[in-house]
C-alpha cells in the first residue's frame, strides 16, 4: 500500500525479494483539526454534498478516522471517491488505498493502481512510491523490478525519503545505477493484468537473521525494511506502543541482509507462521487499522 507505504499501504505478492518501507498510517494532520461538533459535520456535509471536492476530501477522513461522525470505510470510500473523479489529488490517493486493502469497498489491486496513477500524475510522491510497490510485487499489473526502481525513484524526486531506500535495496538485488536524483520524463502507466495471472512467487534469495544464523523456514509478516537495526528497532517499539490491540505479545524479529553489493538491510518481520493462511489473515487484521505489511515465504 493511504495518505504510507504500507505503500502505503501492503498482503503483497513478491517477484524476486522483499522490498516494502512502513509509510504508517496514524491520523493525519488535516484530519486531527476536523472537528467533533454537530454544525461542523453538517456544514462540512452541505459543502460536500454541493460538489466542493476539498470538503469531500475532509469529508471521507471525517469517517474514515470516526472524528464527529461515526466510523464508516463505507462512507469514507464513498467521498474519497466524489473527491477523486473531479481531479482531486489526496482523494485520488485516499480512494486508490481503500481499494488496496480492501476497506469499505471490495478490494483490487488494478483499482488501486489506476487511481495511485492519477494522484502520481498530479505529483503525488506517495501514489508514486505506491505504485513502485505494486509494481515490484505484481499487484494489478505485470511484476517489473526495474520498472518499479523508476517510481522509487521519482517519489523520492518528489520528496518522499523511503523512495531512495527501496530503490536501493531492489538495485541490489537486480542491478541498475547508483541513486542520482534528477528529473525525469514522465514514465508509463503500468498496464493491468487479469488477476489470474498474478501468482506469489518465492524469494530468491535466503535471508539471515541479525545473530547469524539460518531463518527459520514457514511465512512471514514483514512490517518494515529499513537501512540500520536500530531504525528497525525503533520502528517496532512505536507500532507496540501506538497499536497494542494489533500486536499483543507479538514476538518481532530482525533479519539482516547483506547483498552482494555491499548493501545492509534489516527487515522487521512480526511473527512467523505454519501457514500462508494463517500469515495473510494476520496482515490483513493489521493492515484495517492502518499497518502495512506483506506476507513473506522464507
Amino acid at each position: 500500500m493511504g495518505s504510507m507505504m504500507n505503500v502505503s499501504a501492503f498482503s503483497k505478492h513478491l517477484a524476486f525479494a522483499v522490498v516494502f518501507l512502513c509509510l504508517g498510517k496514524s491520523l493525519p494532520a488535516n484530519a486531527q483539526a476536523l472537528g467533533n461538533n454537530d454544525t461542523e459535520v453538517v456544514s462540512r456535509l452541505y459543502k460536500a454534498k454541493a460538489g466542493d471536492a476539498q470538503e469531500q476530501f475532509l469529508l471521507g477522513l471525517m469517517y474514515q478516522f470516526g472524528k464527529g461522525v461515526a466510523q464508516s470505510d463505507k462512507e469514507a470510500t464513498h467521498w474519497y471517491g466524489e473527491a477523486a473523479k473531479q481531479g482531486h489529488m489526496q482523494g485520488q490517493l485516499n480512494l486508490g488505498n481503500m481499494y488496496d486493502k480492501g476497506a469499505g469497498v471490495e478490494q483490487s489491486y488494478t483499482e488501486a493502481l489506476q487511481w495511485y496513477f492519477k494522484a502520481a500524475k498530479q505529483g503525488s510522491a506517495e501514489a508514486m512510491y505506491f505504485i513502485g510497490s505494486m509494481t515490484y510485487n505484481g499487484d494489478g499489473t505485470k511484476a517489473d523490478p526495474k520498472v518499479a526502481m523508476q517510481w522509487f525513484k521519482k517519489s523520492t524526486e518528489y520528496g518522499l525519503a523511503q523512495g531512495q531506500v527501496a530503490y536501493e535495496e531492489v538495485r541490489a538485488q537486480v542491478g541498475g545505477e547508483p541513486f542520482a536524483p534528477a528529473a525525469v520524463p514522465p514514465i508509463a502507466a503500468p498496464s493491468p493484468v487479469p488477476a489470474a495471472a498474478l501468482s506469489p512467487a518465492t524469494p530468491a534469495h535466503t535471508a539471515l537473521p541479525a545473530g547469524g544464523s539460518a531463518i527459520q523456514k514457514g511465512y512471514a509478516v514483514q512490517i518494515g525494511s529499513f537501512k540500520t537495526e536500530a531504525q528497525a528497532q525503533s520502528h517496532w517499539v512505536k507500532l507496540k506502543t501506538q497499536k497494542a490491540e494489533d500486536f499483543g505479545d507479538t514476538i518481532a524479529y530482525i533479519y539482516k541482509k547483506t547483498f552482494e553489493s555491499g548493501k545492509v538491510f534489516y527487515r522487521l518481520n512480526a511473527a512467523f507462521f505454519d501457514t500462508s493462511a494463517s500469515a495473510k489473515s494476520f496482515c490483513q487484521s493489521i493492515k484495517k487499522n492502518g499497518t502495512d505489511c506483506i506476507v513473506v515465504k522464507y
